[in-house]
This record gives C-alpha cells, sequence and structure tokens, in this order.
C-alpha cells in the first residue's frame, strides 16, 4: 500500500475494534435483510484483503 507496516496494522486494528458498532448500524438500517447480508460480507471482505 505504500504504508509503513505499524501504520497498517494500527489502522486495521482501529477496523476490528469498531466492527460491532458497524455491523449494529448495518443491522439496525432500513436496508432489506438481503442487502445487510450483502453489505455485511463485504464489509469482511475488505477487512480481510487489508490484513493480508
Amino acid at each position: 500500500m505504500g504504508l509503513e507496516e505499524n501504520v497498517v496494522q494500527h489502522l486495521i486494528k482501529g477496523l476490528h475494534k469498531t466492527l460491532p458498532k458497524w455491523q449494529a448500524l448495518i443491522h439496525n438500517s432500513f436496508l432489506s435483510d438481503n442487502l445487510q447480508e450483502k453489505y455485511e460480507v463485504l464489509i469482511l471482505s475488505r477487512l480481510s484483503r487489508l490484513e493480508k
């Protein structure tokens, strides 16, 4: 990514910390159940991609 490893790790740690809040926002939204599931899968896949 062009960032120092410790900066990337700090960002990933912050994303993990806020993940439950994102999930709660998604589940409390007006999105259909199908879109809520897709959005949550998208967030988890992006987070997983950052960890590699």
